[in-house]
């Protein structure tokens, strides 16, 4: 388990994080997003233990603070975005020379760089020198380098920054395998990068959590916009602008325009909604029912986890770091 309170940390008169506080009880991946500046690398340095927090606890597998303790860290791998690789070695030579630098016995060394190959599918490349290799490959040999000492949390920090998309795509699947059995947790400003692998997605904005859960929309969020069908009276567009033009009039109504396909005698139109005004559902109701309308649908418009993730982001921005 990974439980971090209350986290508060600050570089000169800049906030970096603003009482963050997230919980990871068990195995699996969860994604960390949000725009440069976010608070991302600040939070994920704190967790491995490379960064003290000013204020705030950090636990992990039930012991506290993996800053001051050696053998905690000794738990965690780290893939930063920018990972400290030796490209004149061979892949294999530097994996092993990593396992020295963890104090694995030669013995264990030799059976975790097996296992970690395996894994990261290096085989190919194991007596390549690292510097030769494509970014992908690179990333993957970083990412063995994480995992040498089987670390429960594994941290990624942006790691499909520069790939290609099958790049991506291999890499994605990797990452979902080895969440399997310990905490992953993946950092990206980009979505449809981990949208196919993680179901929790934390999303940070300015120094603080703003969505900790699933991004569909759930029953309680205010939807972004509304799908409505109703009967004509006119039979042409200018009753579709006296529609809209009603519509538009409600307080909690940005824009309105007329969608397809359209039924004989029914008008179908998309309401947009303002953010953080409410659910105008009622009020469009009302409205068309005082035009002696009748409402043959009226819901909520589906929307995609990219969407959702843009209108949680579109409500203000700020932050110190990634």
């Amino acid at each position: 388990m990974l439980q971090l309170r209350d986290i508060f940390k600050r570089f000169g008169d800049t906030i970096a994080l603003d009482g963050v506080s997230v919980e990871i009880p068990g195995p699996g991946l969860v994604a960390l997003l949000g725009p440069n500046g976010a608070g991302k690398s600040t939070l994920m340095r704190i967790a491995t233990g490379a960064l003290t927090p000013d204020n705030g606890e950090i636990r992990l597998f039930g012991r506290s603070d993996p800053a001051a303790d050696p053998a905690l860290r000794a738990r965690i791998g780290h893939l930063a975005e920018h990972s400290m690789l030796y490209p004149e070695m061979q892949t294999e030579r530097f994996l092993r020379f990593r396992a020295a630098l963890f104090g694995l016995p030669r013995r264990t060394a030799t059976a975790r760089i097996g296992a970690v190959i395996e894994a990261c599918e290096l085989d190919e490349v194991r007596g390549r020198r690292v510097g030769k290799l494509s970014k992908g490959y690179r990333q993957r040999v970083g990412l063995a380098a994480a995992m040498l000492h089987d670390p429960g949390l594994l941290v990624l920090d942006e790691p499909t920054s520069g790939l290609d998309p099958e790049q991506i795509t291999a890499f994605r699947r990797l990452v979902a395998r080895l969440a399997e059995d310990r905490i992953v947790l993946l950092s990206s400003h980009v979505l449809g990068e981990v949208v196919a692998v993680a179901e929790r997605f934390v999303v940070m904005r300015g120094g603080r959590v703003i969505h900790d859960g699933p991004l569909g929309a759930g029953a309680e969020d205010t939807p972004r916009a509304l799908i409505v069908e109703c009967s004509m009276k006119a039979g042409s567009d200018s009753d579709a602008a006296r529609v809209s033009g009603r519509l538009v009039a409600i307080d909690a109504v940005e824009s309105v325009e007329p969608i397809g396909p359209r039924s004989a005698g029914w008008l179908r139109l998309r309401v947009e909604l303002e953010p953080g005004k409410g659910d105008a559902s009622e009020a469009i109701a009302r409205s068309l029912a005082n035009d002696e309308r009748v409402v043959r649908r009226l819901h909520a418009e589906a929307t995609s986890a990219e969407d959702r993730l843009m209108d949680l982001l579109s409500r203000g921005g700020g932050g110190a770091d990634g």
